[in-house]
């Protein structure tokens, strides 16, 4: 049995977006190989790939601040919030544990109903 099978909810992320624009996704796993995280929502089945830099933690406050600087067009505001995020943010450390890896894939179980 997999370790993967035991590895807690995908963790909520912030994800620097087009524009600069603050989305809420969840991390569904990691290309660490090429700097990468693939996010989505919650159930999505094709996640998207997005380098590490455009990823970060989820906090409730820094999203509000987020979302308000993107809203009134604050462009140093934003460069300011992100770059504080990203100095303390690390999705390849936090989330490896939990997160599928780009070399491991999901267990196929068989349907023991269908005919061999």
């Amino acid at each position: 049995m997999s370790t993967s099978d035991f590895r807690p909810q995908r963790p909520e992320v912030i994800v620097r977006s087009f524009g600069d624009e603050p989305v809420a996704l969840y991390a569904h796993g990691l290309q660490v190989d090429k700097k990468r995280v693939l996010v989505g929502k919650v159930d999505a089945e094709r996640p998207i790939s997005l380098p590490f830099t455009d990823v970060f933690d989820f906090d409730a406050g820094y999203f509000r601040e987020l979302s308000e600087a993107f809203r009134a067009g604050d462009r140093s505001r934003l460069t300011e919030l992100y770059k504080s995020l990203g100095q303390v943010n690390n999705p390849c450390n936090k989330y490896q544990d939990i997160l599928l890896l780009g070399h491991e894939e999901k267990a196929q179980i068989p349907d023991s109903r269908s005919p061999a």
